[in-house]
């Protein structure tokens, strides 16, 4: 087995209870399917989410997927497969899309294209040049349309707001690590309310 796990043909996975564990794919991968199939339940930290996704994964122990989740995460986030909502300075909290689109209520198919083709024509550099896709998902039109639907859940008490009492940021880029409500209050954070 392990001549094979050395051509890539399997995957060794880390010992689980004096077993060697093997198998089609990597741990990796196997890990963020796993991360993200358990945030379609509910929004959780990383350290919270270690036991289901090591539950789905079966013979992983709790501590590797935890070890392998902090390096899954961001790509996941920078990837746009979850979304990372920070809860106060030093945590955070993880979403599914999926799970954020059936808690807000969906923009019609014909919304969510416009959207794209306004964003799109907003970040070409002339007429039939391409746009990154990673532009793209960072682009003004899809943080705004994720603000919208945390600001929604806010308003309808599935989320709390942690407000924002610093100095007003000036570039757009400390801009963009708040969120604004119409009102132009900011907030650096988000939680859960505790009977949710």
């Amino acid at each position: 087995m392990k001549q094979l796990a050395g051509r890539a043909i399997i995957y060794e996975w880390p010992s689980y209870r004096r077993s060697q564990i093997f198998f089609s794919r990597p741990l990796r991968s196997a890990v963020e399917d796993a991360f993200v199939a358990v945030l379609d339940e509910a929004p959780l930290t990383i350290a919270k989410a270690a036991k289901p996704a090591s539950q789905v994964l079966r013979r992983v122990s709790e501590d590797s997927v935890l070890a392998e989740l902090r390096g899954v995460a961001p790509k996941l986030v920078a990837a746009r497969k979850i979304v990372q909502v920070p809860v106060n300075r030093q945590s955070v909290v993880y979403m599914s899309i999926p799970y954020l689109e059936r808690l807000v209520p969906a923009k019609s198919a014909a919304d969510t294209e416009q959207l794209i083709l306004a964003a799109v024509r907003g970040l070409q550099s002339g007429p039939g040049n391409f746009v990154k896709v990673d532009e793209l998902r960072k682009s003004r039109e899809w943080r705004h349309f994720i603000d919208a639907a945390i600001i929604s859940l806010a308003d309808k008490g599935k989320l709390i707001l942690g407000h924002y009492g610093g100095p007003r940021p000036e570039s757009d880029e400390e801009k963009s690590r708040y969120l604004e409500d119409p009102k132009g209050q900011l907030f650096i954070g988000v939680v859960i309310p505790r009977n949710e």
